[in-house]
């Protein structure tokens, strides 16, 4: 079978999405189908040197990706034959080959749950493309059972029509790395990792713990692993406005042995987001067998399960309640973190790449099911 795949995802391997594709791609390509990856990657992954993968450079220029691929992919998988076409990214081209089979990825939708977290660019393209996305796609793939059920309340879907299939971590971090003697006697800490935008909530996470007792914060300082993003104050403008340079030590290029080490001698994970379509840095935690104090909607409640702390992200006092029991009380968080590795064991990349071909399989023997 011939399969089409918008690869601009790779484009962004610390991403959630970036991740997502990478992954399910590195063991897709292991199958006997031949594949089809649309845009040149900016990286090199050593799956695309396979002899079942094909690369077509169709822009080199991202702000004119969006209006190449709705315009450009029609007649390239026509020209191809191409069986199906799976996008790992909210969106399918406007235009497919009506006999042309589609599988659908969908994370999240933020742009429904917490629109004002979203540049308007982003927004007007989940406006523009996801709904009539949804309604062409064969088969749609969601991350959580939280956004199937966005997805079935939001756009009247059927449940049966979307297939669960979710992220996992990179196999590094299920081995046990010896631990270096770079923080021997290291401050205490808990971690936040992600990218510092509206949607984490890092303002109200800093507020909260600035409010904490002297006694408190000197029980436990905190580690941010990310990037600035976008409509936030930056993480060194957050550290001065609550006057936090003695708390707070801040990462933005780190590789992945040393975020796990970061993720072994924290005391827990703080992601207090208003929204998650899954939250990877959980399972990221649960995997090394840390707790986690996160929000109470969402996806977050079911990642982190029996080892979450769960608080409204809303409320910069249940932030600061949350931050103080799992500071102070280690008791509680060893209870927390006791099923943490058993659960995120529910998790793998192999098996989410093979059901991802189970549906593939499924979708090619349907006679063209579209929705209504």
């Amino acid at each position: 079978m011939k399969i089409a795949v918008d690869a601009r995802p790779l484009n962004f391997p610390y991403s959630g999405i970036g991740k997502y594709t990478i992954e399910l791609l590195a063991r897709l390509v292991d199958s006997e189908h031949e594949w089809h990856l649309l845009f040149t990657p900016k990286y090199q992954y050593s799956f695309l040197q396979r002899g079942n993968v094909v690369i077509h450079n169709l822009s080199n220029k991202n702000y004119l990706d969006a209006l190449i691929i709705n315009f450009h992919a029609y007649a390239l998988i026509r020209k191809l034959d191409i069986d199906l076409f799976w996008s790992p990214r909210h969106h399918l081209p406007f235009f497919l080959p009506q006999k042309t089979k589609k599988i659908l990825s969908i994370h999240d939708i933020v742009w429904k749950r917490c629109p004002e977290t979203m540049t308007k660019f982003g927004l007007l393209q989940e406006w523009m493309m996801m709904p009539r996305s949804i309604k062409s796609a064969t088969e749609i793939i969601s991350v959580s059972k939280s956004t199937t059920n966005d997805l079935c309340d939001e756009f009247q879907i059927e449940p049966d029509r979307c297939k669960l299939i979710p992220p996992a971590v990179n196999d590094n971090f299920h081995v046990q790395q010896p631990i270096s003697d770079t923080m021997e006697g290291h401050t205490p800490y808990f971690l936040f990792v992600g990218t510092n935008e509206p949607r984490k909530n890092l303002s109200r996470l800093f507020q909260a713990y600035s409010s904490l007792t002297d006694e408190t914060k000197m029980r436990s300082g905190i580690v941010i692993v990310g990037n600035d993003g976008w409509n936030s104050k930056s993480v060194k403008e957050l550290i001065e406005l609550f006057n936090l340079s003695n708390n707070v030590i801040f990462h933005s290029n780190i590789d992945e042995h040393e975020l796990i080490e970061l993720y072994d001698k924290a005391l827990f994970l703080a992601l207090p987001s208003l929204y998650e379509g899954f939250g990877i840095p959980i399972l990221e935690a649960l995997t090394r067998g840390k707790p986690v104090l996160t929000s109470n909607n969402s996806s977050m409640p079911e990642v982190a399960s029996f080892c979450g702390h769960y608080i409204n992200p809303y409320s910069v006092v249940s932030i600061k309640d949350g931050l103080e029991k799992m500071i102070n009380d280690v008791s509680y968080r060893n209870n927390l973190s006791s099923s943490a590795k058993r659960i995120a064991a529910n998790y793998s990349w192999d098996n989410s790449a093979n059901m991802l071909l189970e549906v593939i399989r499924e979708v090619s023997s349907m006679e063209g099911r579209q929705s209504k």
